[in-house]
C-alpha cells in the first residue's frame, strides 16, 4: 500500500478503535435502589431529603435553645425564642408527617399492584 493511504487507514482503525471504547462505557445506577420511578423517588426521600431535614431540625432545635439561653430574662427576646421554638417544632411536624404519608401511599400502591 501506499503510504498515504496507510496512514489515513491507521487513523480510521485508531477512531473506530476509540469509538468502540466509548461504547463498551457503562453506568451503574448510583442510587441503591431499583429502576423504577417510585423506587428512585423513594431512594431519593429517604437516603436524601430526611437525613438533612433530620440534621437541620436539631441545629434549628439547639438555635432556639441559644436564642433563650442569650435571652438572659428580656422578655421581648424571650417572646422570639419560643416563636423560633415553635417554628422548628412545626417544621419538624411538616417533616415526620410527610414521612408517614409517603409511607402510606407507597403501601397503597404496593397493595394494589
Amino acid at each position: 500500500m501506499q503510504p498515504l493511504l496507510q496512514l489515513v487507514l491507521a487513523k480510521h482503525l485508531r477512531a473506530v478503535v476509540k469509538l468502540r471504547l466509548v461504547l463498551a462505557i457503562t453506568l451503574d445506577n448510583p442510587f441503591s435502589g431499583g429502576d423504577s420511578l417510585l423506587e428512585l423517588l423513594n431512594t431519593i426521600i429517604n437516603e436524601i431529603i430526611f437525613p438533612i431535614g433530620g440534621v437541620l431540625a436539631i441545629l434549628a432545635f439547639i438555635y432556639a435553645g441559644f436564642k433563650y439561653v442569650t435571652a438572659q430574662g428580656d422578655t421581648t427576646k424571650i417572646e422570639e425564642a419560643h416563636q423560633t421554638l415553635l417554628y422548628v417544632v412545626i417544621g419538624t411536624a411538616i417533616l415526620l408527617g410527610a414521612r408517614l404519608i409517603s409511607e402510606v401511599i407507597s403501601g397503597t400502591i404496593d397493595q394494589l399492584k
